[in-house]
Protein backbone atom coordinates (compact mmCIF):
# COMPACT_ATOMS: atom_id res chain seq x y z
CA UNK A 1 0.00 0.00 0.00
CA UNK A 2 1.22 3.14 -0.62
CA UNK A 3 -0.25 6.72 0.56
CA UNK A 4 1.18 9.99 0.66
CA UNK A 5 -0.60 13.64 1.81
CA UNK A 6 0.71 17.41 0.12
CA UNK A 7 -0.62 20.31 2.07
CA UNK A 8 -2.01 23.78 0.36
CA UNK A 9 1.49 25.08 -0.13
CA UNK A 10 2.32 21.71 -2.13
CA UNK A 11 4.90 20.43 0.67
CA UNK A 12 4.33 16.59 0.58
CA UNK A 13 5.24 13.61 2.32
CA UNK A 14 5.18 9.88 1.18
CA UNK A 15 3.00 8.36 4.50
CA UNK A 16 3.59 4.70 3.62
CA UNK A 17 5.40 3.05 1.06
CA UNK A 18 5.28 -0.61 0.32
CA UNK A 19 3.81 -1.27 3.67
CA UNK A 20 1.53 -4.24 4.54
CA UNK A 21 2.16 -6.51 1.72
CA UNK A 22 2.84 -9.96 1.00
CA UNK A 23 -0.46 -10.95 1.14
CA UNK A 24 -4.15 -10.22 0.58
CA UNK A 25 -4.41 -8.14 3.53
CA UNK A 26 -7.54 -5.77 3.93
CA UNK A 27 -8.03 -2.59 5.31
CA UNK A 28 -11.40 -2.73 6.74
CA UNK A 29 -12.74 -0.13 9.47
CA UNK A 30 -8.77 0.76 9.76
CA UNK A 31 -8.02 3.89 11.69
CA UNK A 32 -4.59 5.08 11.04
CA UNK A 33 -3.18 8.08 12.92
CA UNK A 34 0.42 9.55 12.06
CA UNK A 35 2.60 10.96 14.40
CA UNK A 36 6.53 11.41 13.81
CA UNK A 37 7.12 9.74 17.39
CA UNK A 38 4.93 6.82 16.65
CA UNK A 39 5.60 3.48 15.62
CA UNK A 40 6.93 2.31 11.72
CA UNK A 41 3.72 0.41 9.30
CA UNK A 42 4.37 -3.09 9.20
CA UNK A 43 6.18 -4.16 6.25
CA UNK A 44 4.60 -8.10 4.78
CA UNK A 45 2.17 -8.53 7.53
CA UNK A 46 -1.86 -7.06 8.81
CA UNK A 47 -1.59 -2.89 9.42
CA UNK A 48 -4.06 -2.61 12.04
CA UNK A 49 -5.22 0.54 14.08
CA UNK A 50 -2.51 2.73 16.12
CA UNK A 51 -0.34 5.58 15.63
CA UNK A 52 2.31 5.13 13.05
CA UNK A 53 5.77 7.51 11.92
CA UNK A 54 5.61 7.74 8.26
CA UNK A 55 7.42 4.92 6.73
CA UNK A 56 8.92 3.91 3.71
CA UNK A 57 10.44 0.10 2.37
CA UNK A 58 12.55 0.30 -0.60
CA UNK A 59 13.56 3.14 -2.55
CA UNK A 60 10.76 3.90 -5.00
CA UNK A 61 9.03 7.24 -3.72
CA UNK A 62 7.42 7.65 -7.06
CA UNK A 63 3.45 8.00 -6.75
CA UNK A 64 1.13 8.12 -10.34
CA UNK A 65 0.22 11.17 -11.56
CA UNK A 66 -1.55 13.66 -10.17
CA UNK A 67 0.28 12.85 -7.21
CA UNK A 68 3.55 15.02 -6.24
CA UNK A 69 6.79 14.16 -6.12
CA UNK A 70 7.14 13.47 -2.26
CA UNK A 71 10.83 13.01 -1.62
CA UNK A 72 10.96 14.71 2.31
CA UNK A 73 10.04 11.52 4.62
CA UNK A 74 8.68 13.74 7.83
CA UNK A 75 5.18 15.46 8.96
CA UNK A 76 7.64 18.09 10.51
CA UNK A 77 7.56 20.09 6.72
CA UNK A 78 3.91 21.10 7.64
CA UNK A 79 4.89 23.22 10.20
CA UNK A 80 4.92 26.85 10.29
CA UNK A 81 3.13 26.73 7.05
CA UNK A 82 -0.34 28.13 6.00
CA UNK A 83 -2.85 24.76 6.80
CA UNK A 84 -6.06 27.12 5.17
CA UNK A 85 -6.41 25.31 1.65
CA UNK A 86 -6.92 22.01 0.09
CA UNK A 87 -4.80 18.78 1.48
CA UNK A 88 -4.70 15.89 -0.72
CA UNK A 89 -4.36 12.25 0.28
CA UNK A 90 -3.27 9.46 -2.63
CA UNK A 91 -3.09 6.07 -2.23
CA UNK A 92 -2.51 3.28 -4.41
CA UNK A 93 -1.76 -0.52 -4.25
CA UNK A 94 0.79 -1.62 -6.29
CA UNK A 95 -0.87 -4.93 -6.90
CA UNK A 96 -2.47 -4.64 -9.89
CA UNK A 97 -5.12 -7.66 -9.27
CA UNK A 98 -6.56 -5.59 -6.33
CA UNK A 99 -8.95 -2.92 -5.95
CA UNK A 100 -10.65 -0.99 -2.93
CA UNK A 101 -12.22 2.33 -1.77
CA UNK A 102 -11.72 4.81 1.29
CA UNK A 103 -15.46 4.18 1.99
CA UNK A 104 -16.32 6.68 4.56
CA UNK A 105 -14.06 9.50 3.61
CA UNK A 106 -10.92 10.76 5.33
CA UNK A 107 -10.30 13.35 8.14
CA UNK A 108 -6.96 15.43 8.42
CA UNK A 109 -6.36 16.56 11.84
CA UNK A 110 -3.34 18.51 12.49
CA UNK A 111 -1.62 19.29 15.80
CA UNK A 112 0.84 22.30 16.62
CA UNK A 113 3.15 21.16 19.34
CA UNK A 114 5.06 22.81 22.09
CA UNK A 115 4.99 21.99 25.84
CA UNK A 116 2.41 21.02 27.33
CA UNK A 117 0.21 21.93 24.12
CA UNK A 118 -3.28 20.22 24.21
CA UNK A 119 -4.32 17.66 21.61
CA UNK A 120 -7.71 15.99 20.71
CA UNK A 121 -7.22 11.74 20.57
CA UNK A 122 -9.52 10.46 18.28
CA UNK A 123 -11.01 13.15 16.74
CA UNK A 124 -14.87 12.09 14.77
CA UNK A 125 -17.66 12.77 14.14
CA UNK A 126 -20.79 10.40 14.66
CA UNK A 127 -23.69 9.83 12.21
CA UNK A 128 -25.50 12.63 12.70
CA UNK A 129 -23.18 14.76 12.42
CA UNK A 130 -21.68 15.37 15.93
CA UNK A 131 -17.95 16.41 16.76
CA UNK A 132 -16.45 14.17 19.30
CA UNK A 133 -12.64 14.20 21.02
CA UNK A 134 -10.97 13.48 23.35
CA UNK A 135 -8.84 16.25 25.35
CA UNK A 136 -5.22 15.51 26.46
CA UNK A 137 -4.08 18.49 28.19
CA UNK A 138 -2.30 19.77 31.61
CA UNK A 139 -4.42 18.34 34.54
CA UNK A 140 -5.86 20.94 36.98
CA UNK A 141 -5.75 24.06 34.17
CA UNK A 142 -8.48 25.33 32.35
CA UNK A 143 -8.91 24.81 28.59
CA UNK A 144 -10.93 26.01 26.19
CA UNK A 145 -12.24 24.46 22.49
CA UNK A 146 -12.62 26.42 19.78
CA UNK A 147 -13.99 26.01 16.00
CA UNK A 148 -13.71 27.65 13.09
CA UNK A 149 -14.81 27.45 9.48
CA UNK A 150 -12.21 29.03 8.22
CA UNK A 151 -9.17 28.85 10.27
CA UNK A 152 -9.07 32.61 10.48
CA UNK A 153 -12.01 33.25 12.96
CA UNK A 154 -11.91 31.07 15.73
CA UNK A 155 -15.08 31.25 18.41
CA UNK A 156 -15.63 29.57 22.01
CA UNK A 157 -17.34 25.99 21.78
CA UNK A 158 -16.92 25.15 25.60
CA UNK A 159 -14.32 25.84 28.30
CA UNK A 160 -13.47 23.00 30.93
CA UNK A 161 -10.81 22.99 33.75
CA UNK A 162 -9.26 19.55 33.30
CA UNK A 163 -9.08 17.46 37.06
CA UNK A 164 -7.42 14.55 35.26
CA UNK A 165 -5.71 15.86 32.35
CA UNK A 166 -8.17 14.54 30.04
CA UNK A 167 -11.62 15.77 28.63
CA UNK A 168 -14.13 13.65 26.90
CA UNK A 169 -15.86 16.56 24.29
CA UNK A 170 -19.15 15.96 22.18
CA UNK A 171 -20.40 19.40 20.43
CA UNK A 172 -23.78 19.37 21.80
CA UNK A 173 -25.27 20.09 17.88
CA UNK A 174 -24.15 19.33 14.64
CA UNK A 175 -21.89 21.88 13.22
CA UNK A 176 -20.98 23.33 10.07
CA UNK A 177 -17.96 24.09 11.54
CA UNK A 178 -14.55 21.95 9.87
CA UNK A 179 -11.83 22.79 12.28
CA UNK A 180 -11.58 22.65 15.98
CA UNK A 181 -8.99 24.11 18.45
CA UNK A 182 -7.22 23.26 21.90
CA UNK A 183 -6.18 26.12 23.59
CA UNK A 184 -4.57 25.93 27.28
CA UNK A 185 -6.04 29.52 29.44
CA UNK A 186 -3.50 30.43 31.89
Amino acid sequence: MFASCSSPDGKATPLMVNCGGGRDYSLNNVDLYFDSNGDDLPFASQIFNGTYRPTVYGTNLAFPDPAPLAPIISLDQFGGGNGHGDWNLYVFDARIIDSGSIASGWTLTLFLTEAHAPYFLSPHTDGTGLFITTLVGDANHPHRIEGSADFINWSPIATNTLPEGTWVFTNSAPSTLLFYRAVRLP
